[in-house]
Formats: C-alpha cells, sequence, structure tokens
C-alpha cells in the first residue's frame, strides 16, 4: 500500500571476493532515484541490505533496479533486476461495504 512505498528494502548480494557496489539506481523508466550507498554496509559474503529506500516518487509500474559494481581485478559488472511498485493493491480506500470474501 501507499505507506509502504516509503519504506522499501533494497538486498542484493555480489558475491564473495572483495567486490564492492559502485552505485545503485532505481528507475520507473521516466525518474529515478540514485541510492546514497556512504552507509551500506557490504557483509563479508556479498551480501548488503538498504532500508527505508523512499520509492515515493516513482510510479505505480514495473520498477528497474539497477547495480554497478567492481571485482577485486577493477573488472566492472552491471547487474539489473525488476519488481512491480504497486502502492494501491489491497487498499479500500471507498469502503462501500461492498467488498467480496472468498468461502
Amino acid at each position: 500500500n501507499k505507506a509502504e512505498t516509503d519504506e522499501a528494502v533494497i538486498k542484493g548480494n555480489l558475491g564473495e571476493g572483495g567486490k564492492s557496489l559502485d552505485s545503485l539506481v532505481v528507475s520507473d523508466g521516466d525518474n529515478e532515484i540514485d541510492i546514497n550507498l556512504d552507509n551500506v554496509k557490504i557483509n563479508d559474503d556479498g551480501s548488503y541490505s538498504i532500508s527505508k529506500v523512499d520509492l515515493s516518487s516513482l510510479a505505480d509500474t514495473e520498477l528497474t533496479i539497477t547495480a554497478n559494481l567492481t571485482d577485486v581485478d577493477g573488472n566492472k559488472t552491471t547487474i539489473t533486476n525488476s519488481v512491480v511498485k504497486d502502492s494501491i493493491y489491497g487498499d479500500d480506500s471507498d469502503d462501500d461495504g461492498d467488498d467480496i470474501t472468498p468461502a
């Protein structure tokens, strides 16, 4: 729902081997958010998690998450993934009493 779009969590894994996360961008195709990586801790196994990512400025649509990283040898890699943002699913804001409940 709408309140949850203000506190999204982005999780990823760069793999072992000392890779660095150079940039992380979330886009709806028209607008994008550059995630601040200053306080992102990459664990020894390469995993990371970023909490409270504010996606409210992005449209309800398929979002593309792009991570740019560098391995210990200096090789640069781009990884892309997608997720659907739907801030109105399950929002019964009309509350007209005509809800359908499965039997």
